[in-house]
């Protein structure tokens, strides 16, 4: 059961609603992660793949706006048809 229904409200509104991530913007894992409502150990693995850039200062990772941004541009999924076309045009 909850002890603060007004700050439940608001976590639950604050992960509806849309982000707006700033490109010069620096914050840690758990940081992002909350604000994009991962799970807590979705952009660790990222990081660890090599898939999401980050540095390491302080012994802590630390992403950078412009570093997400292009994670999230990368991962785009394009339909099927755009992507046989081009590689029928490539053949």
């Amino acid at each position: 059961m909850s002890l603060n229904k007004d700050t439940d409200a608001a976590v639950v509104k604050q992960k509806s609603m849309a982000s707006v991530i700033e490109p010069n913007s620096v914050a840690g894992l758990q940081v992002w992660s909350a604000i994009l409502g991962l799970p807590k150990s979705c952009l660790a693995r990222e990081t660890r793949l090599g898939r999401l850039r980050f540095c390491k200062r302080a012994g802590r990772r630390w992403i950078l706006g412009r570093w997400l941004l292009e994670w999230l541009e990368d991962g785009e999924v394009r339909k099927r048809v755009a992507a046989q076309a081009a590689r029928n045009d490539a053949a």
